[in-house]
Parts: structure tokens; C-alpha cells; sequence
């Protein structure tokens, strides 16, 4: 304990920016949507509407990579790719992701994680990110980072819009969007479709040259619905999003195979927002998620291909209350419920049959967190948060978070500001209904632990110059693997710990062009729970519109990822060898060009531009050099 707390009072750089909204790293003092607070302690990142603009040709797990510390595996392998992700040296479930403020997942997968495969960047409107614990505000999984999207919400100013790229392997991406509302202006609504479409690459390498790998196809379609009402102090929304996903993926690491998945997310989410007073307002968020996964191969039983097949379902609600009890302090408490089970079946090769392997009548939990949360100014220059929330959970009781922060403008200029930071939290990490109730479950496992602490500074000249590091240091105990002496899922004795640094840079010298810079270094522990994520990243982005020709804009954006350890199983030994890959280079470049009072976007993108041939999972292919083209429609 010595050595986080004194890291947690250790003062390294932190800056709170005002930075302009068209940064792809927005280091902010604000919380993200679904709490609103007047500051935080806490560093974000902010993606928002104008950076999708710069980057049309990138996705989500494109954008989030280039954020310092956030790495997604394969976010440039084959389209159908499942993509991991990691924050701060942490796995898929050290991240919580939310939609509009909402907890998503997929509660059928081993870690429960969000496939961003199924979130298309034409529905989002912008995305947060906030590092490190927050399990008091948002509960389980919040040990790394939460990072919220919020999709697009209702009619504003652009009552119609579409777009088409195309690009290699017969790719073809289309959306469409129109948008209304009433004459008094009370309802609104908003309506989206995406489709993606490509023959795609084969996913597993052929290391033989052989020739005879397939190429795997896939076809992506999303939908979302959105109705608003406003009226005075009164907002109610009303958001539903539809994702089918149907690819072929290979056999595993240089192994063919025709096998095909078919992937399916509905999401319901139905919100309330009253101001019931200048000083009070009540919000209560609902949702609703159902997943399904349907997995073919030649290998199944009476050549029906049926291999195995996932469904989930998840209700969230919660009701928070944020009260502003005197001009420098203000208290949210809140009560959060939610429930999840799940349907599984799978071939079971020693009888030949398929066969149920989970049933949802017995795999389900249920959770019930109140929290409070408390935001003090004791003066102009000091803002402290402290909070703490009592997770219960149906099967293995309860478990109490905690979080104290602060932060501390030293310098408060007009042109110049220099803040510091430090902050201490406790996070927690729900057994998945796969640990608990498969053939390989434990219905005795307690929750993963984490403490993370943290210190930082930031500084910030007027609105040119923005500079930004943070050292953190994360605990982890009662961790949950799989036990190769009892054959089923178990809890740790042993504790870890990941520690690293980080930094950013915006340099804005003029309104033509916007650079930024980023650098990122982790250290853990155990090197197994290091696979596949780099110990070092660093990057950057810049765009430039020329004086001359204000109508176009030119973009760059690098990463270059650091050594990584996989990890690849030996069918000969029976055992798991470790394979170091050498890191590599990922540039890409965009020419943009703006027609009639920019509701037309026309744009030329040139990705990988620097490396043809090179590995971001052992086994697999990555995408190389590839040129997309694409233009935009919006009406006024």
C-alpha cells in the first residue's frame, strides 16, 4: 500500500486544456455525459464530430488508437477480426464501455466485452474517454478506463445526409441519416443506416505460399431510431440500435478453414432528464441488450455445420440525483440495478452431438449499487472529489469502492495555466456468466480487485501550445483464470500490478494547422498478462488548410507500436510458446476538398502507407497499403 499512496501524491504533468473542439486528443476538465459535473480531476479524451470529419476513412477502434495508452488488436487485420482492446497495459475487461451513458456488452462472452465491430462511426456523434478507476461512478469493469459513446441523438441542423467510399478487396461503404421535428420544436427525431460491405483478405497467414487460403468476406448493417422530446425542464430519449455482422474467419493462427459467424446486437435505451429546481435535477437511464452469435464450420456433427450458438441478454437501470447544495459543493447519489443471462450451445465431441451448454434459467445474476459522490471547491484553485459506491451482487454478496481525488491550479493566468493532480480509487470486475455457470464455471468466484493511483501536472499557453503527462500505478488481486489443475475458472492468490506513463501534445500556432503528439510506456508484473499488448506507442496527427485553399484540408496521422509477445500453442508439445513480433510503422494521409458551403466532402484517403508487410497477431494478416475514396452529402 506505501507505494501507491505515495505515487497517488507523487506530482507529475497533467494539463487541463481548453482545447478546441476539433482536437482528436481533447484533454478536457469535464465529465463525460453521464454524469455532468463543473470539473474533474480526472484527464479525457474527446473524439468529436469535426475530428470523424478529418478522418472520414477510420472507425472507431482507429480513432481510440491513437489516443496514448489505448491499444486495439487488429483494429487493421480483416474485417471480421475480433478486436481486443487494452488501456494502460490492462485486457478487454479492465475497460467498460458505455452508449449514451449506458453499460454495453456482450454478457454471452468470456469478458463480457463490447464487439466495436457492431458501432459504426456514422451513428456516433462524439466519444469520451476517461482513464483509470472509476468503478464508483460506473461499477464493474471500470479498472482502466471508461469510455463513453454517444451516438447521434436527434434532429439539429442537418435534416439529410449520406455518404459512399470504396476501396480495395470490392469495398463498399454507404450510410444515410434524415432528421426532423415538429413545429413547436418539442419532438425530434433521427433516423441512420450503415452498410459496410468486402470480399475482404484471408485472416490466417500462409506462410507455405500455398495460395489456396480464401479470401473472407463480410457485410456489416446498422440501423438507429431516435426520438427526443423537450419541453422546459423536462428531456425524454428514446434511442434503438440494430447491428447484423456476417463474416467469414479462418481456423486460427495459419490455418484456413470456411467457417462462417453471424453476429446480431439490439439495444433499447430509453432516458430521463428533469430539472426539477436551479439547484437539483434527476436523471433515471434504462436499457436494454441482446445478443446473438452463431458460429458454422465443417466440422460439426451430421453435416448440418451448426458449431455453436450464444445468446445474452442484459436490463440496466439506474436513477441518480445531482444536487448542488452551496456554490462550491455539489452531491450525486445514485441507485444502480442490472441483470444478465444467458442461452449457450456447442458441440460436445465426445458423444458427436450439439448440445446446451448453459441455460439461461440458471446462468443469471443480478446487481444492486447505490453510490455517492461528492465535488468540493473548497477554494477557486482546489477542486477534491470523493466517493464511494457498495456493489451487491446475487452471487457473491457485496464488495465496497472507494475513490478521494484532487487537483490544483498553481497558476491561474490569463494566458498561461499550470494545474496538478493525484487521486487514489478502488475498482472491481464481476465474474463473467460463462466464468460462473459453464462447464468450466466456478459459482464460488469473487470479484477481481484493482487500486490505481495516479498523479499528473498540465499546462496550457493560451490556446497554441498544450502538454500533458501522467504516471499511474495499478494493483490488481483475487484475479480470475482458468485453473489447468481443476479444469475450471478460479481466483488468484497471487497480486500483479501495471505502471506506466503517459503524454500528450497539441500545438495549434495558427488556425491552418493542428498537430498533436502522443507517447505511451507500460510495465506489468507478469509478462503473460502482457500478451499482445505493446509496451511502448507513440504518435501523432496534423492537418493543415492552406490559406490559399481554405476548401481543402490535407491530414496525417502516425502510430508506431513498440515490441509485443505473443503467445502461440504447440499441437507437438502440448505447450503455449512465446514469439517476440517487432514493432511497426502505421501512416496514413487524407486530401479533403470542400464543394457548395461544405455540404459536399469529397476525400482521398492512403492508409498504411509506410509498411506492406508486416504482423499485428501471429498468425494473422493485416490490411497494408490500401487507398479508399468517398464523398459526403449534407443538406441546411
Amino acid at each position: 500500500m506505501i507505494r501507491p499512496l505515495a505515487l497517488s501524491f507523487f506530482v507529475c504533468f497533467n494539463f487541463i486544456c481548453n482545447a478546441q473542439q476539433d482536437s482528436l486528443q481533447q484533454i478536457e476538465a469535464v465529465k463525460i455525459s453521464t454524469l455532468r459535473t463543473e470539473k474533474t480531476e480526472a484527464i479525457s479524451h474527446r473524439i468529436d464530430q469535426k475530428m470523424i470529419q478529418r478522418h472520414p476513412a477510420q472507425q472507431v477502434s482507429e480513432l481510440l488508437n491513437q489516443l496514448p495508452g489505448f491499444h486495439i488488436q487488429e483494429s487493421l487485420g480483416n474485417a471480421g477480426s475480433p478486436q481486443l482492446y487494452s488501456v494502460r497495459g490492462g485486457r478487454s475487461k479492465d475497460v467498460l464501455f458505455l452508449v449514451n451513458g449506458i453499460p454495453v456488452g456482450d454478457a454471452s462472452q468470456i469478458s463480457g466485452f463490447q464487439d466495436l465491430n457492431l458501432i459504426p462511426i456514422e451513428s456516433i456523434e462524439h466519444i469520451e474517454v476517461v482513464y483509470g478507476g472509476s468503478s464508483v461512478l460506473y461499477g464493474s469493469n471500470a479498472s482502466a478506463a471508461v469510455v463513453n459513446i454517444t451516438t447521434k441523438q436527434a434532429f439539429t441542423t442537418t435534416p439529410i445526409q449520406s455518404a459512399l467510399e470504396i476501396g480495395k478487396w470490392n469495398s463498399i461503404r454507404q450510410s444515410f441519416q434524415i432528421g426532423g421535428k415538429n413545429k413547436k420544436g418539442t419532438l425530434a427525431y433521427l433516423a441512420n443506416s450503415a452498410h459496410f460491405i468486402t470480399d475482404g483478405f484471408s485472416a490466417a497467414q500462409d506462410t507455405l505460399n500455398t495460395n489456396r487460403f480464401d479470401e473472407d468476406a463480410s457485410k456489416r448493417h446498422s440501423f438507429l431510431g431516435n426520438l427526443k422530446y423537450q419541453k422546459e425542464a423536462l428531456t425524454i430519449g428514446w434511442t434503438n440500435t440494430f447491428s447484423l455482422h456476417e463474416f467469414d474467419f479462418d481456423g486460427g493462427a495459419f490455418l484456413d478453414s470456411d467457417d462462417i459467424q453471424n453476429n446480431k446486437e439490439f439495444k433499447s435505451q430509453l432516458k430521463l432528464n428533469w430539472k426539477h429546481g436551479q439547484q437539483a435535477e434527476m436523471t433515471v437511464n434504462t436499457g436494454y441488450q441482446k445478443n446473438k452469435r452463431n458460429q458454422e464450420n465443417s466440422f460439426s456433427p451430421n453435416n448440418n455445420r451448426r458449431f455453436a450458438q450464444f445468446d445474452a441478454q442484459s436490463v440496466h437501470l439506474e436513477v441518480f440525483e445531482k444536487l448542488k447544495l452551496t456554490n462550491s459543493t455539489t452531491v450525486v447519489a445514485g441507485l444502480y440495478g442490472a441483470t444478465s443471462k444467458t442461452d449457450q450451445y456447442g458441440v460436445d465431441f465426445f458423444i458427436n452431438e450439439y448440445v446446451q451448454n448453459i441455460a439461461r434459467d440458471s446462468a443469471v445474476f443480478t446487481v444492486f449499487d447505490p453510490y455517492l459522490y461528492v465535488q468540493v471547491f473548497p477554494t477557486s484553485r482546489l477542486d477534491v472529489h470523493l466517493g464511494g459506491r457498495l456493489n451487491t451482487h446475487s452471487d457473491y454478496g457485496n464488495h465496497l469502492v472507494y475513490q478521494g481525488s484532487a487537483s490544483y491550479d498553481i497558476v491561474q493566468h490569463t494566458s498561461f495555466k499550470f494545474r496538478v493532480n493525484a487521486g487514489y480509487s478502488t475498482a472491481y470486475i464481476t465474474p463473467s456468466l460463462f466464468q460462473l455457470y459453464s462447464s468450466f464455471g466456478n459459482q464460488d468466484l469473487e470479484p477481481e480487485e484493482s487500486a490505481t493511483a495516479s498523479g499528473g501536472f498540465s499546462f496550457q499557453f493560451e490556446d497554441k501550445l498544450q502538454l500533458n503527462a501522467t504516471a499511474y500505478r495499478r494493483e490488481e488481486s483475487v484475479l480470475i483464470g482458468f485453473s489447468n489443475s481443476t479444469f475450471a475458472y478460479a481466483n488468484s492468490l497471487e497480486d500483479t500490478y501495471a505502471e506506466g506513463i503517459e503524454a500528450s501534445l497539441k500545438f495549434t500556432p495558427t488556425d491552418e494547422l493542428n498537430a498533436t503528439a502522443f507517447f505511451a510506456q507500460v510495465d506489468r508484473a507478469n509478462d503473460v498478462e502482457l500478451y499482445r499488448i505493446p509496451t511502448s506507442e507513440w504518435g501523432g496527427a496534423a492537418s493543415l488548410r492552406p490559406k490559399a485553399v481554405p476548401n481543402f484540408m490535407f491530414t496525417a496521422d502516425y502510430r508506431r507500436l513498440g515490441q509485443r509477445t505473443m503467445p502461440l500453442f504447440n499441437t507437438t508439445t502440448f505447450q503455449t510458446d512465446e514469439f517476440d513480433l517487432d514493432g511497426y510503422n502505421a501512416l496514413n494521409f487524407t486530401a479533403s476538398a470542400d464543394f457548395w458551403d461544405k455540404q459536399i466532402q469529397t476525400y482521398v484517403t492512403a492508409r498504411n502507407i509506410t509498411e506492406d508487410d508486416y504482423i499485428d497477431n501471429l498468425g494473422y494478416n493485416a490490411e497494408g497499403f490500401n487507398v479508399r475514396i468517398g464523398a459526403k452529402f449534407r443538406m441546411q
